[in-house]
């Protein structure tokens, strides 16, 4: 099984699957070649006789089939595969809306030099309210980190 989470397809699977078949046949077993992924496999991705899969699918095959087991099984193994399971789900997810996303990747370079600003501003404001020169009778600043 090769498993991508993070990295992009890159490796030589047709390598990988003529190594992993010589080491089968020399233990007399028949190998299952599975490209475990987050994300769909593009198409053009040559694949080597690896069957893709994401992790999607198999943890709704996984989970159905080991549900009547559950009950027999080591509680802390249990909690390691449902933390597990839980993460990955998780990385398909976002809070944040897609325009959003869109919005700072479009846009990075400009909301750095704002975040810069306000590290100038605040420290700036900081200054004036220490040393007494600021003028205002209500100051509103909250204090944040971006």
């Amino acid at each position: 099984m090769e498993n991508k989470i993070f990295a992009n397809v890159y490796n030589d699977l047709g390598e990988y699957a003529t190594y992993v078949n010589r080491r089968a046949i020399k233990v007399g077993k028949s190998p299952v070649l599975i490209l475990l992924t987050v994300k769909k496999v593009d198409a053009t991705t040559k694949l080597g006789g690896f069957q893709p899969l994401v992790y999607e699918q198999f943890f709704e095959h996984l989970l159905r089939a080991i549900g009547p087991l559950l009950p027999g099984a080591n509680s802390r193994h249990v909690s390691y595969l449902l933390d597990f399971v839980r993460t990955i789900q998780n990385l398909r997810r976002s809070e944040v809306p897609i325009a959003i996303r869109e919005f700072v990747r479009d846009n990075r370079e400009r909301l750095a030099e704002l975040q810069r600003s306000m590290g100038l501003f605040r420290r700036e404001m900081d200054r004036k309210l220490r040393s007494g020169t600021f003028q205002s009778t209500r100051v509103i600043y909250p204090r944040c980190t971006m």
